[in-house]
């Protein structure tokens, strides 16, 4: 249906060209949504659209009103600080203070200073919600603890009665002695071999075992190196 309720909301098209135009509502119907134009120079958008493009708004003043059930108080402030607050806050400085000392008043509210709050900015905790969360999940992780305390302490006697039956011994691990003799396959501790590098493989390697494992060299046939070798087979024969 058609309109005039003029938005404050400015043209991004005719910001671009150096003027200055404001928006306002031509049509809303549940199919299309709200549709907007500029009165300067008619360029028209549709409203989530032109949202998206983030237009320049007219600044709103608000007055503030005090509640009827409040009482006006005289508080020492450093102006340093009254000054910040009402950069800060330049429209809503009176509701966030009368806020904040009813939020001081209740014995359970939790301050945090600014350096503590900056460090743990730093670790992902920005609001209240954020401190709740993580001490609800160090009670989770305290009652994980505690859970696998308990199992530990109930599977302590069975566990003692393996090793006691393994004779505390790993099965995984070789005997010293295999029928009386020392088990070869221990390592050698405390003798000293010369070990020599595969030149395959890079692997260290007994020398003794190097000397076994060297492949036997193909026999390369004798180069002929006397005048009668290179004669032909007949010629040597005759020769012979």
């Amino acid at each position: 249906m058609p309109g005039g309720d003029v938005l404050p909301i400015y043209c991004p098209a005719c910001d671009r060209e150096g003027r200055s135009s404001r928006m306002m509502k031509v049509m809303h119907s549940s199919g299309e949504g709200m549709r907007v134009k500029c009165t300067g120079a008619g360029h028209m958008y549709s409203y989530e659209r032109l949202m998206q493009l983030n237009p320049r708004k007219e600044q709103l003043m608000l007055q503030e009103k005090m509640p009827p059930s409040c009482i006006v108080q005289q508080v020492w402030v450093h102006p340093e600080a009254w000054a910040m607050l009402a950069k800060r806050f330049p429209q809503t400085l009176m509701t966030t203070l009368c806020a904040t000392i009813t939020a001081l008043a209740d014995p359970d509210t939790v301050m945090v200073e600014g350096n503590y709050a900056r460090e743990m900015r730093t670790l992902g905790v920005e609001r209240g919600r954020d401190v709740l969360g993580l001490a609800k999940r160090v009670k989770e992780l305290e009652a994980e603890t505690e859970e696998m305390k308990i199992r530990e302490r109930a599977l302590a006697p069975f566990l003692k009665m393996l090793a006691q039956a393994g004779g505390n011994q790993n099965p995984a691990e070789p005997t010293a002695t295999v029928n009386g003799h020392r088990n070869p396959e221990l390592p050698q501790v405390g003798e000293h071999e010369e070990l020599i590098e595969d030149p395959e493989t890079g692997l260290l390697i007994p020398a003794h075992e190097f000397a076994t494992a060297q492949p036997k060299l193909p026999q390369v046939p004798a180069m002929p190196g006397s005048v009668n070798e290179a004669r032909p087979p007949f010629v040597r024969r005759n020769l012979a």
